[in-house]
C-alpha cells in the first residue's frame, strides 16, 4: 500500500544518502566505482519505488527525485576533475601546493603505467618488482590524499567550489539546457529493467523498459555485427538479416514508446551498454530488402541526434569558458610505414599502415587554416607539448581500447621504434582548454565499462582533461570512409553549422552517395559527438577564406569568363 511505499522510500533515501557520504570522502576514484558498483541495485530499487509512489499519486516531485538519483551517480570522477581545476584556480592555493599535486599524479601514473606493464608474471624477480611497485603506488596514493584534505580543511572555498551545485535538477534542464526543438533522453540500465526520463521545456515523462537482459544481448549482437562487416566473419554473426531485425527491435524497445514526444533535435545520455550503439543507426522500421542500406529508415532521418554522459556534465560543458588567444586547429597524423607493421604485429595490436590519415589531416588543415603535425614529426611528446596552444584538436591515426584495463587503451603516434604510445592515463594529465576534440580513429569511445562512470576510454580521458566537446568511434573504422566524412563534417563546420547539425548533415550526405553495400552503418555510424554543440567560433580571417573567399574566387573567375567571351 501507499504507507508501506512512502517508509521503503524514506528507507532508501536515507540508505542512499549514506553510500553517498562514503563515496565523498573516498579521494581514490578505483575505491569510489567500486562502492558504487556494489551498490547499484539500490538505485534501481529506489527508482522503481519512486516510480510506484508517482503511479499512485500522480506527484511530479517523485518522477524528478527519481531522476536526481540517476544523476547523482554519473561521472563524477569527470565532474570533479572539471570544478577542481575551476577550484585551484580560483580558491587562493599557493602555486607550490599546486605544483605538488600536478607532480603526485603524474609519478602515481607513471608507477601504475609501469606496474600495468609488469603485469601479473610469477617469476620471483617480477613477483619483487611488483611489490615494489604495488607499494610505490600505495604510497603516492596516501601522499596525494592527504594533500586534498589539506586543500580543503585549509582553503574551505576550494571545497565549495569543487562540489557545490553537484547536479543539475529537472527544472534547470528545460529551462536552460533545452531549446523548444530539443528533447533530452536519459537512460537508467538497472539489472531488471532499464528506465528513460523524457524532458522537454514543458514535458517530464518516465518509461520503464522491462526484459534488460535481452536488450543488453541484443546491443552486444548489434555491435558485433556491425563491428565485423568487412570480415568474412560478418555472415557467422548473422549478417543482414539479422543486423536488421535486432536494429529494429531496439528501436521499438527503446525510443518508440516515446515517438509521439520526440522533437527534431534529441540530446541521448546511455547508461551501461546501451553506449555501445549508435542510436541514430536504429532502424524506425523493419526494411524490404535487408541488404540495401542506403535506403533503410534509419533514425537519423528523422531526428538529429548528440549525446551526452549526464545531464550535469552537458551543462558544466555549456557553461565552460572557451580558450581564447588560442590557435585555431591543430590535426595530427603520424606516419605508419610497412617496415612497423612486422614490428606492431609482433605485439597483437594489428595496427598497419594508414593510407589516408596524412590527406585528411592536410585537407582539414586547407579548410580550417590549421596546423599540421604529420609523419614523424606527429610524435606523442610533440603532440602534448602543444596541445594545450589550440582550440581544436583533430587526431589522425591508430587507437586501441582496452575492455579490462581502460585506463591503458592508447593512442599510437610516430616513434623511434615503430610507434608510441598516448595511455588514456597520460591524456588526464594534460591541461586542456580545446572547444572541441575529434578522436578520428578505432574505438575510441569504448573500453572499460564501469556503473556510473561509463567507458573508461581515450574520450573519457580527453573530457577529464577539458574538452568541451569529443567525437569519438564505436568500433574499429575504414580509414577511407573514414577521412571523407570528416572531411564533409568540417566543411559543415565552416558554414556556421553547430557540431551536431555539421556531424549530421554530413551522414546523411555520405548515405547519399554511396552505394547500398557502402550504406552499411559500419562505415558511416561508428562517429558520435558528445558534450557541448554550441558551433565553432572561426577566427575572421579564415572565416573570410572559407566560404566567403571562394564565392569571391568564383566571381572574380566568372568575372574573367565573361570578358574572354565578350572578345
Amino acid at each position: 500500500d501507499l504507507a508501506t511505499l512512502e517508509l521503503i522510500n524514506e528507507t532508501l533515501n536515507q540508505v542512499l544518502r549514506l553510500i553517498e557520504m562514503i563515496k565523498k570522502e573516498v579521494n581514490f576514484s578505483a575505491s569510489r566505482n567500486l562502492v558504487f558498483a556494489n551498490y547499484y541495485y539500490l538505485y534501481e530499487k529506489s527508482i522503481s519505488n519512486k516510480l510506484n509512489i508517482f503511479s499512485t499519486l500522480s506527484n511530479n516531485i517523485y518522477l524528478k527525485e527519481a531522476f536526481e538519483i540517476v544523476e547523482r551517480n554519473k561521472n563524477i570522477n569527470i565532474l570533479e576533475a572539471l570544478r577542481t581545476g575551476k577550484a585551484t584556480q580560483f580558491a587562493g592555493i599557493p602555486e607550490n601546493l599546486l605544483q605538488k599535486e600536478i607532480q603526485l599524479r603524474e609519478a602515481i601514473t607513471e608507477a601504475r603505467e609501469e606496474r600495468f606493464e609488469v603485469g601479473e608474471d610469477t617469476d620471483e624477480n617480477q613477483e619483487s618488482l611488483t611489490s615494489s611497485l604495488d607499494s610505490e603506488i600505495f604510497d603516492l596514493q596516501q601522499s596525494y590524499d592527504r594533500l586534498i584534505d589539506l586543500f580543503e580543511k585549509e582553503y574551505p572555498n576550494y571545497y565549495q567550489l569543487k562540489y557545490a551545485n553537484r547536479q543539475i535538477d529537472v527544472p534547470t534542464i528545460q529551462e536552460t539546457l533545452l531549446t523548444e526543438q530539443q528533447t533530452l533522453l536519459e537512460y537508467f540500465a538497472g539489472d531488471n529493467s532499464i528506465y528513460c526520463f523524457l524532458i522537454r521545456r514543458d514535458t517530464l515523462i518516465v518509461k520503464e523498459i522491462q526484459n534488460a537482459k535481452v536488450i543488453y544481448d541484443q546491443i552486444i549482437q548489434l555491435r558485433d555485427l556491425i563491428d565485423h562487416r568487412p570480415f568474412p566473419s560478418y555472415e557467422e554473426y548473422g549478417g543482414d538479416e539479422v543486423l536488421v531485425n535486432i536494429s529494429h527491435h531496439l528501436y521499438r524497445e527503446l525510443l518508440l514508446p516515446l515517438a509521439d514526444e520526440l522533437s527534431s533535435e534529441l540530446i541521448i545520455i546511455p547508461d551501461g551498454k546501451l553506449a555501445y550503439i549508435p542510436f541514430e543507426a536504429l532502424l524506425t522500421s523493419l526494411p524490404e530488402e535487408a541488404h540495401r542500406y542506403r535506403s533503410h529508415p534509419y533514425l537519423i532521418r528523422q531526428h538529429q541526434v548528440s549525446y551526452g554522459t549526464s545531464a550535469t556534465l552537458l551543462n558544466e560543458l555549456r557553461v565552460t569558458p572557451k580558450q581564447t588567444g588560442a590557435k585555431q586547429l591543430l590535426a595530427v597524423a603520424p606516419a605508419f610505414t610497412s617496415e612497423e607493421v612486422d614490428e606492431l604485429a609482433v605485439r597483437s595490436e594489428q595496427l598497419g599502415p594508414l593510407k589516408f590519415n596524412i590527406p585528411e589531416a592536410q585537407q582539414i588543415c586547407e579548410i580550417t587554416d590549421g596546423d599540421l603535425l604529420a609523419g614523424q614529426s606527429a610524435t606523442a611528446n610533440a603532440f602534448q607539448e602543444q596541445a594545450n596552444n589550440f582550440r581544436l584538436l583533430h587526431l589522425a591515426t591508430h587507437a586501441k581500447a582496452n575492455d579490462k584495463r581502460g585506463d591503458y587503451s592508447f593512442l599510437a603516434f610516430a616513434g623511434e621504434e615503430a610507434t608510441e604510445r598516448l595511455y588514456a592515463s597520460d591524456i588526464y594529465n594534460l591541461e586542456l582548454s580545446a572547444d572541441m576534440v575529434v578522436l578520428s580513429a578505432c574505438e575510441t569511445g569504448v573500453g572499460e565499462l564501469i556503473r556510473g562512470e561509463g567507458f573508461i576510454s581515450l574520450a573519457r580521458a580527453f573530457t577529464y582533461a577539458g574538452a568541451r566537446s569529443l567525437v569519438h568511434s564505436l568500433w574499429r573504422v575504414n580509414d577511407n570512409t573514414t577521412s571523407e566524412l570528416m572531411f564533409t563534417f568540417y566543411e559543415n563546420l565552416k558554414l556556421g553549422q553547430t557540431k551536431s547539425r555539421a556531424l549530421h548533415q554530413a551522414k546523411l550526405d555520405y548515405l547519399s552517395q554511396q552505394k547500398d553495400r557502402a550504406a552499411h552503418p559500419f562505415y558511416w555510424a561508428a562517429f558520435v559527438l558528445y558534450g557541448n554543440m554550441e558551433a565553432v567560433e572561426w577566427s575572421s580571417e579564415s572565416s573570410f577564406f572559407y566560404p566567403w573567399g571562394i564565392l569571391v574566387l568564383v566571381g572574380v573567375l566568372l568575372g574573367f569568363l565573361g570578358l574572354r567571351k565578350s572578345y
